[in-house]
């Protein structure tokens, strides 16, 4: 039940983004056994994490490396700016976000903007 509940969240999202014109966020259900999704966020532009949310009692792992360094999000359960947690996960480029489940599916909804905010790259 769970995992048709991601799906249809994760389908809202990507029709969402659709019918407002742009293709600003993705959405992607990470079921056991696939492959961990690897985002590259390139120079001059941020990724904010929306949402991520794993089923089931194991916890997928969201980890961000910047210049060969690697760090780990403690508990990136239930992540996001659309819920009823406000904690948001913002990475300034370039950097690589990799997102893992680990026997559980995990919902992982991000947009990759311009740098406009003011968040200071890690090369300045």
């Amino acid at each position: 039940m769970k995992i048709l509940i991601l799906s249809l969240i994760a389908a809202v999202a990507t029709t969402t983004s659709t019918l407002a014109g742009g293709d600003v966020f993705h959405s992607n259900v990470l079921a056991p056994g696939d492959p961990p999704l690897v985002v590259d966020v390139p120079d001059g532009k941020i990724l904010t994490v929306l949402n991520y949310q794993a089923a089931g009692s194991s916890f997928g792992s969201l980890s961000v490396t910047i210049d060969g360094k690697t760090t780990a999000a403690e508990n990136p359960l239930d992540i996001g700016v659309t819920g009823g947690s406000q904690q948001a996960v913002i990475v300034a480029g370039p950097a690589t976000v990799t997102v893992t489940n680990t026997g559980a599916s995990v919902l992982f909804t991000y947009r990759i903007d311009p740098n406009r905010r003011g968040f200071a790259n890690h090369t300045d």
